[in-house]
Order: structure tokens, then sequence, then C-alpha cells
């Protein structure tokens, strides 16, 4: 398992409350109101990401040549600033599948449907897997009734001309630090339970890799080998980086099947995927 983004440090919100004051009794006079609204939110963006703007070396750098020897963030800085869901009230990840986006075409969609209780099986057997890597970590997925108990939804999605996502995509999920309205899981009508490419379990396995924090392995590959794969490199937000978890890992369950001798993507999880898991979500070794 690669990498895990970035939290933003802690903002002292009465400082920079402070600040802004005082840059309003300084200014107000003489800015127009809709100019002064656009410098408080540029000065809230760079207050609030004052260290996602650079890269520790020590942290996570370029990768090798062979991509093999990229050190992984010790444990105090990889807790401290990665992007994951850290307490135990935040660890029962609930989710609720969105059944009429699934079975619009079927006459009682409130019930379900062949579609949507595949996804449900699928669903809950790539989540124990997670679980059962690491029981120590008190992370729980469970399915809920009503979309506003969920911490995230599941929705079937048919691809437009239009759409932001990828035109191959099969599925496509979110990170922690996604807002709360950003935090889909969305199924494309491309997934399919018996695809001869790829395990239907393994992909949600992967998907759930990224609600977990983490982002893909092969993307610190060997340069060569991600253009040999097609890959044109990572794309995480503005203002987040990556900081490794556990050195380059080509069996890792966040790695797309290339550059790899596997035929099928099975999405397994890796010993490696699990030491790294369990690093960052496990309790705290004893001093």
């Amino acid at each position: 398992m690669r990498r895990c983004p970035r939290m933003p440090p802690q903002i002292d919100f009465a400082l920079l409350a402070a600040r802004l004051h005082l840059l309003w009794r300084r200014t107000i006079k003489a800015v127009p109101l809709g100019v002064f609204v656009v410098c408080v939110t540029v000065a809230v963006w760079v207050t609030a990401f004052p260290a996602l703007a650079l890269r520790s070396a020590e942290v996570v750098g370029p990768p090798s040549a062979t991509g093999a020897d990229t050190p992984a963030a010790p444990l105090d800085q990889l807790r401290s600033r990665a992007s994951y869901w850290r307490s135990g009230d935040e660890r029962t990840l609930t989710y609720w599948i969105n059944l009429r986006s699934f079975c619009h075409t079927e006459a009682n969609p409130d019930t379900g449907c062949a579609r949507a209780d595949g996804i449900s099986a699928n669903l809950a057997a790539a989540a124990q897997d997670w679980m059962d890597a690491c029981p120590d970590c008190r992370l729980r997925f469970e399915r809920v009734d009503r979309k506003d108990k969920a911490v995230f939804t599941v929705q079937y999605v048919t691809r437009t001309r239009d759409s932001p996502l990828p035109p191959r995509y099969v599925a496509h999920a979110f990170y922690p630090f996604s807002a709360k309205t950003s935090r889909v899981l969305r199924i494309s009508s491309r997934y399919r339970t018996d695809h001869p490419d790829y395990d239907a379990v393994g992909v949600l396995r992967h998907e759930l890799g990224h609600i977990l924090g983490y982002t893909h392995e092969h993307a610190a590959a060997d340069p060569k080998q991600q253009t040999t794969c097609g890959w044109t490199g990572e794309r995480l937000p503005a203002k987040v980086r990556a900081i490794a978890v556990t050195e380059y890992d080509p069996q890792s369950i966040m790695h797309y099947p290339c550059g790899t001798s596997r035929a099928k993507a099975t999405f397994a999880l890796s010993p490696r995927d699990i030491a790294g898991h369990r690093a960052l979500y496990g309790p705290s070794p004893s001093p």
C-alpha cells in the first residue's frame, strides 16, 4: 500500500479571525465589498493549507528508477498528516444504497432488484475483507436503510457525454477529506459480476481502499512502466500530496494490473497492504 493523502494542519481560527478583523478595519472604507470577500477567501485558503503546497523528501520523494526504494513515512508523521478516519466514532462507515438508481426500470425499486442485490452482496464481501485485515482497527462498514444515517451513498450511474467521470470507469469513490456531499461510491453501468478482466468484489475492495484514504500504487512505479500501462499520473485534488505508507508494492490492492504478471485484476490485499493498513489504523505500538 503506497500512499495516503495528507490532511491540512489544525487552524487557529481565533487568530485567523483577529487578523481578518484587523484587515477589515483597515480596508473596508477603501475596498468594495465584492473584492473584499474575494480577498478573505484567498486568505483563508492560504492559511488553511500552508504545508500542503510542499513535499518533504523524507516523507514522500520522487520514485527512483525502479520505484522500489521510496521510504515509507515514520508512523508519527503518517498519523499526524494523513487523511484517514481517525476516531472510533468515525470508523463506523455506514452506507446507503440508492435502490432507485439501480432499479429504476423495475416496477418496485424500493424492494431491491437483481442489480442492487448483487452490488450489496459484493460490497459486503469487500468490506469484510478490509475489516478482517485488521480486527483491532475498530473499523466497521454497515449498510443502513436511510440516506440521512449514512456516511456515504452507493449510486448507480449511467455515464453521459457531459459526465465529469472518466469514460471507461467501472467504479469511482472518494477520500476521507472529501466534502460530505461528495461522499458517493459510484457504480458504472460497465460494472459486471462476471467480467473476464476483473474480479467484481475486488473492484469494490479497491474502491473501499480509496474511501479509507489510500491512493493508487502504480502512480509511484517506474515511469516507463506507467507509459506502458497507459497511466498519465496521479490526479489528486489541488493542495493535496501523498505520503508513503509502505515501500512500493506491485502486488498492492491499490495497483492497477499493469506491468505485472496478473492476467486478471483480482485487487486482493497483499501482505504489505495489510501491514500498512494496520500501521495506519491499528492501535499505537507499545512504548
